[in-house]
């Protein structure tokens, strides 16, 4: 029985070619080839007289190479009334107990747990970015691999790209989530992820006021566009504001999500039931909007080839530059404080020049704050994920107790909104626009009585009501799945 080494001869993204075993025994007439995932190596590594690799990289691969020709030649010692099927994968099987230990064989099992694509290729992002520090220090990506040299050299490279502080932070967050998975799975004893403080970013104020007042809300709302296209983004960035969900979930949002004045549907990044009130407040103008748009964005929706179709990715592209417009138009030329990339300190620039979709999550939520609607209640409307602080916060209240609590909070809060009425007393009646937006009309949720609602929400401290009543039905769903 003869077991050897090649490499396959095709390159990924980060330089590396897979090795291959090649194993032989004089009573087959094939050879049998299996593929160890996760051994890759460079070229420059690889010594094909040897059949192993070169330098300190070899330290840690070719022991595994030894292993796997160990237990094949036990298994041909052993298995000789096999037929070639049969030993071929008793073979697979064999190989693939020592492959456990392999990152990038972790890594294929651990994506296996994620549901939506877009966190599966936050994680695949990481391998990439893991595999070129791998190279940077000399070095073959494996779990022994990954000291605190190696996470030092890691986040260095961030700031080496001018990359903003969040962007490691998700990273690292990543990293720290799979190198627990894997660990508590037996994959590795690495436990370098036990030492959090390694993994943590210096919080960096990057962004001051990065929300819509609501006299800037009212402003958008109020502006008259000529142009059908700026009304179609206006009223997405609408449905941000008033709904504090991500713009992916608004573009596939469908009538099957409607139930009890609720939008009731799976998150496209988490892959998370979400449910969000539409009775009251900001949500019953998000509802008016949904109803003109009949509960499916039609840029989105239509048919591929069709005249009326866009992809969601230039779609984002095209919004986020009609918003800056439409804020320009608007006059919203509040000084923002922001972080640019290369730039040490803050500069500031108009609201204009650097809003965006992702500012409609952000009002919502800064306005909810400002109301003093519960910080846990908030975190399920729009869907950050903080799983453990959750359960312990709903873990043994009742509805009542929560609902209480936010009365006694709102209670004691003196509203923006409130503010915002006392400088802001007349609405002027506009006329319908001749433009033609949402099904061939002007959107209503532009009526004076909209805008009034929306100045009238502090006078008569209609949010403790409205919110303690539309998170009801939540804060139930949530009991009982901790119940169940």
């Amino acid at each position: 029985m003869e077991v050897k080494y090649y490499l396959k001869g095709t390159l990924d993204k980060a330089g590396f070619d897979r090795v291959y075993a090649s194993i032989n025994h004089p009573q087959y007439r094939t050879r049998f080839k299996s593929y160890p995932k996760g051994i890759k190596v460079r070229k420059a590594d690889w010594d094909m007289e040897q059949q192993r690799v070169k330098g300190e990289v070899g330290k840690m691969i070719n022991p595994k190479l030894d292993l796997i020709a160990e237990k094949v030649g036990e298994l041909f010692e052993h298995t000789s009334s096999l037929n070639q099927k049969q030993l071929k994968d008793l073979i697979d099987s064999r190989v693939k107990n020592i492959e456990k230990s392999f990152l990038q064989h972790a890594l294929t099992d651990f994506l296996k747990t994620k549901h939506t694509e877009n966190r599966r290729k936050e994680y695949r992002r990481l391998l990439e970015r893991l595999e070129k520090v791998a190279v940077g220090l000399g070095t073959h990506l494996g779990f022994e691999a990954i000291d605190l040299t190696f996470l030092d050299t890691f986040k260095a490279s961030f700031d080496s790209l001018n990359q903003s502080p969040e962007t490691k932070k998700k990273y690292l967050k990543n990293l720290k989530s799979f190198l627990k998975w894997s660990y508590d799975r037996n994959y590795h004893s690495n436990d370098l992820f036990k030492m959090g403080e390694e993994f943590k970013v210096r919080s960096v104020n990057e962004s001051v006021g990065h929300y819509l007042k609501l006299d800037e809300i009212i402003k958008i709302m109020e502006l008259e566009l000529t142009d059908s296209d700026l009304v179609f983004y206006r009223n997405l960035l609408l449905l941000t504001i008033f709904t504090g969900q991500r713009i992916s979930d608004i573009l596939h949002v469908s009538k099957a999500d409607l139930h009890f004045d609720t939008w009731d549907f799976i998150s496209q990044k988490t892959g998370n039931r979400m449910i969000v009130p539409l009775k009251d407040g900001f949500g019953k103008l998000a509802a008016q909007i949904f109803n003109e748009f009949d509960y499916s964005i039609p840029k989105v929706h239509s048919k591929k080839g069709s005249a009326n179709f866009i992809s969601e990715k230039s779609l984002l592209v095209k919004l986020n530059i009609a918003i800056k417009k439409i804020c320009k138009m608007a006059g919203l030329y509040r000084e923002i404080k922001v972080k640019r990339r290369g730039v040490d300190d803050l500069m500031t620039m108009p609201l204009y020049s650097v809003v965006s979709s992702k500012w409609g999550r952000k009002t919502f939520i800064t306005h909810h704050k400002v109301q003093s609607v519960d910080a846990d209640v908030l975190t399920w409307i729009v869907g950050h994920e903080d799983k453990n602080r959750r359960k312990d916060v709903y873990d043994g209240r009742g509805v009542e107790e929560v609902i209480e609590e936010i009365k006694n909070k709102m209670s004691t809060v003196v509203s923006e909104l409130e503010t915002f009425m006392k400088i802001n007393t007349t609405v002027h009646e506009r006329k319908v626009s001749s433009s033609k937006g949402l099904g061939g009309k002007e959107s209503s949720v532009r009526t004076k009585a909209n805008l009034e609602l929306l100045k009238q929400m502090s006078e008569e401290m209609k949010p403790v009501e409205q919110f303690v009543n539309s998170f009801a039905l939540i804060h139930q769903r949530v009991e009982n799945r901790f119940a169940s």
